[in-house]
């Protein structure tokens, strides 16, 4: 009874990983550092009072609570949805509503009872709330409803709320924006009174103090009195000069804000609130026109002794306020706002983020150079390469990770730069070489054309190969080939950029542009499973009942070899609107894509050889395709944050996956298919249980049901039946090689026979041939493939067709599937005996399903 009550409450405790983060349930390992990151866009961190707590808006609507030491998130609090705006508009001449969740401007402020208040400003709609950051109270204590798009601030007594407007009207046949800035007494929600405002408004705030109103337009810097609105001093700036980001020091006795002279930002300046006279100046790295985003944020620390100035392309450098020399220096090329702790001795920045995830990066100032903790950044080009170990590019660095254990090393790479625009990044299957492409498009040219750059990289020997192209326009996506001697590409005008690294030549390949008016043909690479060049053929066509958006209607979806095109090496139609193949199957034949029918995105799997659809599968809502398993009876579909196990013989979901909590990136099989390593937004990277060893119980099943779960209609149990079976090998094995015999072969002689009554003369001969062949399904595909390229009869041509049709369109028998799955359990078990069963199969009839799949089970272990 003890050891019972033991593991009940071992499996019920959360599993943790090596930092004390809870795993979810499924996870064998986390790959990196989950602290201070988060699955969503993170706004700049403010924190409380002792310095132990952070808090952040993300963009999910929550308030994020972090312990400051260690960057775990203690809690999240849901926020109220607020600040919508619909509008109206036309769209094709067909009246349509539109509806945008605009929500401009939130931020969160930490004020002196301990509470946070959260203003969120939208089309529309100003709201302002506090909420109890131990419980999550809200308390709602301030709407407005204002015209069009704004910004807002309040005073920390809470008696002034100041409210930028910016208002758009239609003057002379164009749009004119009109900028007011107006003081509310918050107790009456009236106007105390209004600034005026030149031109444009750059910003706004109050002093910590209460005391004033900072404003900086299109020609002044000025502080005004915050109760009245009277003008008390104009700051001095130099000639054409703007101050478009500022912020008071935490004593209110001085203002800093960066001085911007056209679009050239040029030094942070610090004026005195007293007499307004620049107390002194930093110059900042100069503003580099081709680069694009660059931006500068600063923050004071709260003795006033320090600053920290942050340029999101240099990184972090904390100046003493009073000489503007450097104290410490920590290059970041993503650093975007920041915040110092109450002592003054950790900053914690805040990177610019993106809607996948955010994070923070605590830097301790009290080390020599500063000690920086951060989450691990994202992970890409996952790869298990022959030696059983995941790789991964995070940043710049190489990540080795061994599945088992989950243990990590990282090896700094030498790499080049892929973070400028029209820059994408491939890596070699065997991970030793790493591919950039950059382009140059020259959009006035006629035709347009893009300059192409690749530049591939010899990880071993820092080896560089340098190579020239020419499209349309600029690739969007690159890739190796299988063999890794070729490097391909995709450009936005749909032709393919192809790279033959063994001879530097360049090949551009365009699609026909004979095409009918309202046809667009699109082409996908597909170069992971095979050298492959898919084109898919789509037509627009109008849904006029509905008024919806033009739908496009698939046309024929061709496949040619990259090696010798010309001739499409498969052809077929597909059943789904906007249909897009997403890889080739494992065994070489079949096609996955996905498309739209009635509204839910459908998944199809194609024979390639016959042109003839197996499966076509419905889901609610949308499901993208990404990968698919070492011996290719797995595909897994990715829906928000939901991993799906679809089997690919039926194309039902066989297993769900929960726990990612954000956007899911890249994933990949290991060699065994036992883990599936997967890309998240908090993650940064977990090694899904697939073998399901963590469910795996202590006694083995009972084999009478698990045969029959073997056959059962729904994939989930007989996902499960896989399992349980692979997991106890003493009891499956014999039970399979007594239940499961290899099939016996036709009697020689009889399949030709029936083959060769099809164009007999008689039709009663024809028919009766027909018959006896399609009650032999699969025992007689493979002779009436072979006939089919034999023939030269029409009749025996279309009767053969015919009954390959019915084949392929018949959905599989319980018996076939049963038997599909029982090559999968025993090929997961592995050992000398399981192999001298698959042998057994492997020798029995050709075409069937037993047969094939043990042949193939086989195969792939030479």
């Amino acid at each position: 009874m003890v050891p019972a009550l033991l593991f009940a409450l071992a499996v019920s405790s959360p599993r943790l990983d090596a930092e004390g983060v809870p795993l979810p349930a499924e996870v064998l390992h986390r790959v990196g550092s989950a602290r201070y990151r988060y699955p969503a866009w993170l706004s700049a961190p403010v924190i409380s009072a002792d310095g132990t707590r952070l808090y952040t808006h993300a963009g999910n609507d929550r308030i994020v609570v972090w312990e400051a030491a260690t960057g775990r998130v203690l809690n999240e609090f849901k926020v109220p949805a607020i600040g919508r705006y619909v509008n109206s508009t036309k769209v094709d001449d067909q009246s349509q509503t539109l509806r945008f969740d605009a929500r401009l401007h939130r931020r969160i402020e930490l004020r002196p009872s301990g509470q946070l208040r959260v203003i969120d400003a939208a089309f529309g709609d100003l709201h302002v709330c506090t909420l109890d950051p131990t419980t999550g109270g809200v308390d709602m204590n301030l709407a407005l409803e204002l015209p069009l798009w704004h910004a807002a601030e309040l005073t920390r007594d809470d008696r002034r709320l100041a409210v930028a407007i910016f208002d758009v009207t239609r003057q002379v046949s164009l749009d004119v924006e009109q900028h007011y800035l107006k003081v509310y007494d918050t107790a009456t929600q009236k106007v105390v009174y209004e600034v005026p405002v030149a031109k444009r408004l750059h910003n706004f705030s109050f002093s910590p103090d209460d005391k004033w109103l900072a404003v900086a337009d299109e020609e002044s810097f000025r502080l005004l009195d915050a109760a009245t609105g009277r003008l008390v001093r104009v700051l001095r700036c130099r000639a054409n000069e703007v101050v478009p980001d500022f912020q008071f020091g935490p004593d209110s006795k001085s203002v800093a804000g960066f001085a911007r002279t056209g679009t050239a930002t040029e030094r942070l300046t610090v004026w005195d609130t007293a007499t307004g006279a620049v107390r002194r100046e930093h110059p900042l790295t100069p503003t580099d026109p081709k680069v694009r985003e660059q931006s500068y944020s600063f923050a004071y620390r709260p003795d006033v002794n320090r600053l920290a100035v942050i340029e999101n392309r240099v990184g972090v450098q904390i100046l003493d306020a009073t000489t503007g020399r450097p104290v410490a220096v920590v290059p970041d090329r993503g650093a975007g706002s920041g915040i110092f702790s109450p002592a003054g001795d950790v900053f914690y920045a805040n990177p610019e983020s993106s809607d996948r995830y955010g994070y923070l990066r605590a830097i301790d100032l009290r080390t020599s150079p500063p000690k920086v903790t951060e989450p691990s950044t994202g992970f890409f080009h996952l790869a298990y390469p022959s030696d059983g170990e995941l790789l991964a590019l995070s940043g710049d660095d190489l990540v080795r990770c061994n599945p088992a254990t989950g243990a990590t090393r990282i090896t700094p790479l030498k790499l080049p730069d892929a973070s400028g625009a029209g820059a994408y990044r491939a890596v070699s299957p065997d991970f030793k070489q790493v591919a950039v492409v950059t382009g140059v498009e020259f959009e006035t040219a006629k035709p347009p054309r893009a300059e192409l750059t690749l530049t591939v990289t010899d990880l071993g020997s820092g080896r560089q190969q340098v190579l020239k192209g020419e499209t349309r326009w600029r690739v969007f996506s690159l890739s190796f080939t299988p063999d890794g001697t070729m490097v391909v590409g995709r450009s936005f005008s749909n032709e393919c950029a192809l790279w033959d690294l063994r001879t530097g030549k360049f090949t551009a390949i365009r699609p026909d542009e004979k095409k009918a008016p309202g046809e667009v043909i699109r082409t996908v690479l597909e170069p992971q499973y095979g050298p492959w060049l898919v084109t898919s053929t789509s037509t627009y066509v109008r849904d006029a009942r509905a008024r919806a958006r033009a739908a496009r209607k698939s046309g024929p979806t061709c496949l040619y070899d990259l090696h010798n095109l010309g001739k499409p090496v498969w052809q077929f139609v597909p059943s789904s609107d906007d249909f897009s193949v997403r890889f080739i199957t494992q065994d070489g034949r079949g096609v996955v894509g996905e498309g739209i029918a009635n509204g839910k995105t459908c998944l199809e799997l194609w024979d390639g050889p016959t042109g003839r659809r197996r499966w076509r599968q419905a889901f609610p809502a949308s499901v993208s395709i990404r990968t698919q398993s070492p011996d290719g009876r797995t595909l897994v579909g990715v829906r928000d944050t939901e991993l799906f196990l679809i089997e690919t013989a039926t194309g039902q979901v066989r297993h769900t996956f929960r726990g990612h909590r954000g956007w899911i990136g890249g994933v990949r099989f290991s060699p065994d298919g036992r883990t599936l390593a997967a890309v998240g937004g908090e993650a940064p990277l977990y090694l899904w249980d697939v073998a399901g060893e963590l469910e795996r119980p202590q006694t083995p099943p009972d084999m009478v049901v698990a045969w029959a779960d073997l056959a059962a209609e729904d994939a989930t149990v007989a996902f499960q039946s896989i399992r349980r079976l692979a997991w106890f090998p003493e009891s499956s094995l014999p039970f399979l090689r007594d239940k499961l015999p290899p099939v016996p072969p036709v009697g020689d002689g009889v399949l030709p026979k029936l083959v060769a009554n099809l164009d007999a003369a008689a039709f009663a001969d024809r028919e009766a041939a027909m018959k006896e062949l399609k009650a032999l399904g699969d025992l007689a595909v493979p002779r009436l493939e072979q006939a089919l390229k034999e023939t030269d009869s029409a009749e025996a041509r279309a009767r053969i067709e015919k009954l390959l049709d019915a084949n392929a369109g018949r959905p599989p028998t319980g018996e076939n599937l049963r038997a599909v799955r029982a090559v999968e359990a025993v090929t997961r078990i592995g050992t000398p005996a399981a192999t001298a069963l698959l042998k057994a199969w492997a020798g029995g009839a050709d075409g069937v399903p037993l047969t094939r799949e043990a042949k193939d089970s086989l195969s792939r272990r030479k």
